[in-house]
């Protein structure tokens, strides 16, 4: 009666939408152990979920693909934030939550007409001449979780976290399941009087959810 006290004991490796019933021996010595108890009812284990959306919309709205952002023209020595936003939705029932993850193409917005790449960077865009980053919006949740923003992704001001060829955590669960979780983050430019000016300056952005059971 006593193991896990109020909070029971952790079974794990248990097949999904199965359904188990449990029963104890106990110890008595070297070779012996009692009889099995009874089994007291029987529990169906949760088949796995993990759903996941992304949108684009300057408010909070649900979008069809293309998902497309267009900065449009981009003045120099100006921090400028992306007209719309990319929103993610986020549920599962991970014991361990769920995550989102971030990589990008080209390490930055490339421009193949003139062969410049305006760079990623994890910096406040106001202190240097050119750069690019995302900076994270928002983070809710009906229940569970919290959904959160990960760091350099949080950041306030005009500050930025650099994307790269590798996935990079922008959004946390905080371990434990999550119900209609909701984000949001902007791409962030800064370019100055001596960036070459075209207008294919692109990157390609890869956002994958996974969770943790």
């Amino acid at each position: 009666s006593s193991w896990g006290s109020s909070s029971g004991v952790i079974i794990r490796g248990l097949v999904p939408n199965t359904v188990y019933s449990v029963k104890a021996a106990a110890y008595h010595g070297t070779y012996t152990q009692s009889a099995w108890s009874p089994t007291a009812g029987s529990a169906t284990t949760n088949a796995p979920t993990l759903n996941f959306e992304i949108d684009i919309s300057a408010t909070d709205q649900s979008t069809s693909p293309p998902y497309i952002v267009n900065f449009g023209f981009v003045p120099p020595n100006t921090v400028t934030y992306s007209p719309v936003r990319v929103w993610i939705s986020l549920d599962t029932n991970g014991e361990s939550g769920g995550y989102v993850y971030l990589s990008g193409q080209n390490g930055g917005v490339y421009s193949a007409y003139t062969s410049h790449t305006i760079t990623a960077q994890t910096v406040d865009l106001s202190t240097v001449g050119e750069g690019f980053g995302i900076q994270g919006a928002s983070a809710t949740q009906a229940s569970g979780g919290p959904l959160a923003l990960v760091a350099p992704y949080n950041g306030a001001g005009t500050n930025v976290g650099a994307e790269a060829s590798t996935l990079q955590q922008i959004f946390t669960s905080s371990g434990a399941p999550i119900t209609s979780g909701r984000g949001s983050f902007y791409l962030v430019t800064k370019t100055t009087s001596l960036t070459p000016s075209a207008s294919d300056y692109t990157e390609v952005l890869t956002c994958i959810a996974a969770a943790s059971y």
